[in-house]
Parts: structure tokens; C-alpha cells; sequence
């Protein structure tokens, strides 16, 4: 084995050790402070390539989920939170992959979707939020084409996904002020969140319409 092979297998046994190790600090954190229930995990492939659209109602979302997915995940996540000292740290090792709008930074947007494109064709799960900002009201909004224009160039199944029971947290737009502005709301009982898997849609069955009303009749069905 030469130096070249030892150094790549070191840096993916690094990877996965980082990996893991923000994955369960993100289900530590997550559980302690919410009660969350899983449905239909067993939809989540146990090998393979996979896209995840899921609707985006708090800041906590990506946290929440990260913790829920056992295989390695890369989250599409907003370039900003990526510049944040110390969180910075985290979702580096995270391997989260920073996106911003192609109007404000064309290179960073056009950076993310091969980055993930690149995910995807070595078989690893990729998830995004097709909305592209918070719900504003609490309502679904439309899905931006970013997640068609990764598919167009890496085509393979897409996982739904809803969460439901954030909205109103000190993490979203519904308590009144902007999320995180204010001063969160201590209870004495853990808030109840859920999240459900819907059936992978294979890539030949995916348009942004279809995927819109999949997700939507998820968190429809979701009880609290």
C-alpha cells in the first residue's frame, strides 16, 4: 500500500469519526430538549445514493434530523451559518455543504450543487431543503428547482420527509418575533416533534409538483 492510499483511508476513517461523533451530539441536544418521534424509518435506504426533501419550518430542523439518519448525511445548509465561530467547527465536521443564493455568490451556489452532485454519485445521502428559507407563516412554501437541477445531473431516489411540531419555537418565525429573536420560552415538558419518512420515489417519477404534494400530505398526516 503506498502513502498515497494510506493517507486517503486515513482521512476517511477521520471523516466518519466526525461524522459520528456530531451525529450523536446532534441526537443528544436534539432529544434532550424535544420529545421526538420517528415514523417510517424504515423507508431511509441501508445502502445507495438518496436525495431528502423536507419541508423547513425552524432553525432546529437540520439538528433534529441529523441526529435521526444513522448513515452519513450531507446537509445542504445556508452559507451563513457556515461563517458563525465555533459553529463553523461543527459543520465542517459535520460535512455540511454550504449553498447561498446564485444572485448573491454565483461560485459558492454553483460549489454546492457539485458538491453534492459528487455526494450522490459515491453513494452517499444528501439532504436539502427544497424551500430555501424558513416558513414564514408556518405554511408550505414552493420548492426552489435546486433540488431538480442536482437531480438532472445525478439522478436517484428521493425520500420525502416531514417534520412537524416546531413551529411557535424560539427556532422559527411563529412565537411572535423572528427566529431567535426574543427570549425562548422554558416548559416544563420537552415540546413534541415529529418526523416522517415517506417511500422513496424513484427518479424517473420526480417533479418538483410531485414532490411539493408528498411532502405536504406528510406533515398532514403527522399527529402531534
Amino acid at each position: 500500500m503506498n502513502s498515497k492510499s494510506i493517507w486517503r483511508r486515513l482521512a476517511g476513517m477521520i471523516g466518519e469519526w466526525t461524522h459520528d461523533f456530531w451525529r450523536n451530539v446532534g441526537y443528544v441536544l436534539s432529544r434532550s430538549i424535544y420529545s421526538v418521534r420517528v415514523e417510517a424509518k424504515s423507508n431511509i435506504p441501508e445502502s445507495g445514493a438518496a436525495l431528502f426533501v423536507c419541508n423547513h419550518l425552524s432553525y432546529a430542523d437540520s439538528i433534529i434530523l441529523f441526529g435521526t439518519i444513522r448513515r452519513r448525511t450531507r446537509f445542504i445548509m445556508e452559507d451563513i451559518y457556515h461563517r458563525i465561530p465555533v459553529l463553523n467547527w461543527a459543520f465542517r465536521g459535520a460535512r455540511t455543504i454550504p449553498i447561498t443564493s446564485p444572485l448573491k455568490n454565483r461560485r459558492t451556489f454553483q460549489d454546492a450543487e457539485k458538491t453534492a452532485v459528487e455526494a450522490l454519485q459515491n453513494g452517499e445521502l444528501v439532504f436539502i431543503f427544497p424551500e430555501g428559507r424558513l416558513s414564514p407563516g408556518g405554511e408550505q412554501i414552493p420548492f426552489k428547482r435546486g433540488t431538480m437541477r442536482i437531480l438532472e445531473h445525478q439522478p436517484v431516489p428521493v425520500i420525502p420527509v416531514a417534520i412537524k411540531g416546531l413551529w411557535g419555537s424560539f427556532f422559527s418565525h411563529g412565537g411572535g418575533t423572528p427566529a431567535l429573536k426574543g427570549k425562548p420560552r422554558l416548559k416544563w415538558r420537552r415540546r413534541k416533534v415529529v418526523v416522517k419518512f415517506g417511500q422513496p420515489i424513484e427518479e424517473n417519477a420526480v417533479s418538483l409538483e410531485k414532490l411539493e404534494q408528498e411532502v405536504a400530505a406528510l406533515y398532514a398526516d403527522i399527529e402531534l
